[in-house]
């Protein structure tokens, strides 16, 4: 749970997860042109996210899609924590 958690000290993670969170899935060109960064940039924190856990990559066609329940979890966690 801990690399979960710190995924959410990650500004570029965290926008990744958003966006995934209000599409059920999205390729990593269009995540590059909503979040306006490097391809090859998006791609590592792709790869990092889905390596935790809270990122799905499909094959047909090439897309990412969130981890709901696992999010949701970390999210509660983290909310646990600072209060």
């Amino acid at each position: 749970m801990q690399n979960i958690i710190n995924v959410f000290e990650d500004p570029l993670k965290i926008s990744i997860l958003e966006l995934l969170d209000k599409k059920s899935s999205i390729s990593a060109g269009d995540i590059t042109r909503e979040l306006k960064s490097s391809p090859s940039y998006i791609i590592d924190k792709l790869l990092e996210l889905k390596d935790i856990g809270l990122v799905k990559k499909t094959v047909n066609p090439l897309n990412y899609n969130l981890n709901k329940q696992l999010y949701e979890k970390a999210k509660k966690h983290l909310s646990e924590l600072s209060n």
